[in-house]
């Protein structure tokens, strides 16, 4: 009796241990993707925004796939997104009609420190972000 009571509270005492380990393994599956930051320095003048804070563009990094992706929320007409590396090179360059074309895939470079840039007529989208 003694034995199966000692069993239970190992049993019991290494149960928090398994949970913790599915915890971290959770937790490196949220770490595939990757957002980025993107900063809306200009936007249409003729529209009226919603109340509601629904960004015109969003950008991330998709590490299981080995893309970034950028998503035009709302059609802002012909847009140029490129990607620069820190020194101001030109790593990817692309022009689109944002109400034809509202999702773009880009090759992920190599390890180092970038910038999206997504700019039109009447928008201009910013942000950097690091490839680890």
């Amino acid at each position: 009796m003694k034995k199966l009571f000692i069993v239970m509270v190992a049993m019991c005492l290494s149960f928090p241990l398994f949970a913790r380990v599915s915890d971290a393994t959770m937790v490196e599956k949220e770490k595939s993707t990757q957002e980025i930051q993107i900063e809306e320095a200009a936007i249409p003048g003729d529209v009226v925004r919603p109340r509601m804070a629904m960004p015109y563009t969003q950008a991330w990094i998709d590490y299981d796939m080995g893309y970034i992706e950028v998503e035009i929320c709302r059609p802002v007409g012909v847009l140029t997104i490129a990607v620069t590396d820190m020194a101001g090179y030109s790593i990817y360059n692309v022009t689109i009609d944002s109400e034809m074309t509202p999702y773009v895939t880009i090759p992920m470079p190599d390890s180092g420190v970038y910038r999206l840039t997504i700019s039109g007529d009447e928008y201009l989208g910013e942000g950097n972000f690091m490839i680890g």
